[in-house]
């Protein structure tokens, strides 16, 4: 693809005619300019994010701006010899007016084609494939609008993901990406699982309980509970009576202790009686003592006869002694009855004790039940999560040998695809030779973190040699997309990439970026402000061209010096 003219649909903007090798846009400052102006806003910047705007990008901080919302865009493009018309609206990005022959087309169809007909992507693939690289991110290898891309070769914008630059720079230098792709999503899928892992072993994670140890010693001994629980369901009998019968049982025994502390307080009677009459024994009464004593104070002819008080005593005791008999035969006839109903209410609680033994209500028996299902709930739930640790663990051995196979095979891929990287390298040193004395050098590896992408220059302890890694490198891809893969892209440089490098390095880039697109027919556009073009370092042959490589001169004398020819 090459850039053909960039116009707008305001009369006061400069419409840009592009030619075919080494383009250069300048900006001026005016002789009559304070020191308070500079060559800033004066469209440099805005010409690339225009230019990207209309070969699909999102619209920039600028094209946002209110004063921007009724400005029409229309770039044509040449590919392979056919001339195409991307026009697009600022203030409705998701569609373009009329491109690729069609008018009102969406935004995303058409970047759909244009990495098709472009980068060779496959528009079935990249819709069904998250990770595949996509048109617009190789594009910005190209046409790098974000500052963060001027620090890193392989990063396109800043926070890029590490999984998007690998694939991306896998794919633009004619490596496998597809297997790039795999070994990320299968090292990230190793870390998550083997954190988890190791967070189970620790204790750390407890939603799986334990470890797989942990779990069978508690599976085994729950499954000791579940046997005891299916003996005793297995042998249980449901009466249909059973809470009344257990009512009766119940009831019984209550009159059978009632019994039992009745005979008891009877028993103790019957001895305290007992004990009473043997003391009963009216022949060991001494009566003349009694008198002797009592004639101390009564007088013989105020007491009774002798034998009078014998007989009475005799009499009193005798009373007494048949009194504590009769009580004796009341109680132990009592007893005797009692035991009798005792033995007959024993007899009957012991039927319903039987049943009771042998058999079980339906409550508890649906408890059991229960208690049974919750077990075996619970030996299912030990044995799903032993399951999914025994997964884990599998699933990271499986893992560890893909991730060996996909090693194996970019080693292969890579040693196959040799001539490639090789061209690709030497495209690279050159570029950094070119600049420096001692030449930088990119290089390619496959180790156990997959690809490995470093490029180095020894002289690369300031911004500006960063930036000039930057530079080498997207000149190689420029001229290896042109020359190797047979598929060009434009490579436009923004004159920050220029800043704070050395003249002498500003002037040997500049040659060699003029020379390559002029003897290689690729398109090189880059924008300079004129007060750091390092003219005292060019050689003849670029000053004396300079004037056709210059498609566009910007000042800062009036607003009609600018890209736009307004300013806001």
């Amino acid at each position: 693809m090459k850039l053909v003219k960039l116009s707008a649909n305001k009369s006061s903007f400069k419409t840009i005619q592009f030619r075919k090798g080494f383009n250069i846009i300048i900006a001026d400052r005016d002789q009559d300019s304070s020191d308070k102006h500079s060559t800033n806003g004066l469209g440099k910047t805005l010409l690339l994010e225009i230019v990207n705007y209309c070969l699909g990008s999102k619209p920039s901080k600028t094209l946002k701006k209110e004063e921007m919302k009724d400005w029409v865009f229309s770039l044509t493009i040449e590919i392979d010899g056919e001339e195409i018309v991307l026009k697009r609206a600022v203030n409705d990005h998701k569609k373009y007016i009329v491109a690729l022959g069609v008018e009102n087309i969406s935004a995303d169809e058409v970047c759909l084609t244009l990495g098709e007909k472009l980068f060779g992507l496959s528009v079935r693939e990249v819709k069904d494939k998250s990770n595949h690289p996509t048109y617009r991110t190789l594009a910005s290898y190209f046409m790098r609008t974000d500052d963060g891309a001027f620090s890193d070769p392989f990063l396109c914008f800043a926070r890029q993901k590490a999984l998007s630059r690998d694939n991306n720079t896998a794919f633009l230098l004619g490596l496998n990406w597809q297997l790039s792709v795999k070994f990320s999503q299968l090292k990230s899928e190793f870390k998550k699982l083997d954190n988890a892992n190791k967070a189970i072993e620790t204790g750390a994670f407890d939603a799986f309980g334990g470890t797989v140890g942990d779990l069978t010693s508690e599976r085994i001994d729950v499954e000791s509970q579940l046997t005891e629980k299916m003996k005793r369901l297995e042998s249980f009998q449901v009466h249909e009576d059973y809470r009344d019968i257990q009512a009766k049982a119940d009831t019984l025994t209550k009159e059978i202790h009632d019994i039992i502390n009745e005979i008891t307080i009877n028993s103790q009677i019957v001895e305290r009686y007992k004990d009473s009459l043997k003391n009963e024994n009216g022949d060991d009464i001494k009566i003349e003592q009694i008198y002797e004593a009592a004639g101390a104070v009564f007088e013989k002819s105020s007491l009774r006869t002798l034998d009078e008080v014998i007989n009475f005593h005799r009499d009193v005791v005798l009373n007494r002694k048949n009194y504590l008999e009769s009580e004796i035969e009341l109680y132990v006839t009592k007893n005797r009855a009692l035991d009798s109903k005792m033995e007959k209410l024993s007899n009957e609680r012991a039927g319903y004790l039987n049943i009771l033994k042998t058999h079980g209500a339906l409550d508890e028996y649906t408890k059991l039940q229960d208690e049974v299902n919750k077990i075996k709930a619970k030996i299912a739930d030990i044995e799903s999560r032993i399951s999914r640790l025994t997964e884990i663990k599998s699933r990271i051995d499986d893992i560890r040998i893909e991730i060996s196979d996909i090693i194996s095979k970019m080693w292969q891929e890579y040693s196959g695809d040799q001539p490639l990287i090789s061209t690709a390298i030497g495209l690279f040193n050159s570029n950094s030779r070119f600049l420096y004395e001692q030449p930088g050098s990119l290089s390619i590896d496959v180790d156990k973190e997959g690809y490995r992408f470093k490029i180095d220059i020894k002289k690369a302890g300031s911004d500006g040699v960063s930036s000039m890694k930057v530079f080498c490198y997207d000149l190689m891809l420029a001229e290896y997309w042109s020359t190797i893969r047979h598929r060009e892209f434009p490579l436009f440089h923004d004159s920050k990439i220029f800043a704070d490098v050395d003249p002498r390095q500003v002037a040997k880039a500049l040659e060699i970026s003029s020379r390559k697109a002029e003897s290689l027919d690729f398109q090189y556009i880059c924008s300079m402000n004129s007060g750091y073009m390092p003219y005292d370092y060019l050689p003849e042959e670029f000053t004396g061209n300079l004037s056709k490589y210059t498609i566009a001169r910007f000042n800062d004398k009036d607003e009609h010096g600018t890209l736009l020819g307004v300013t806001f």
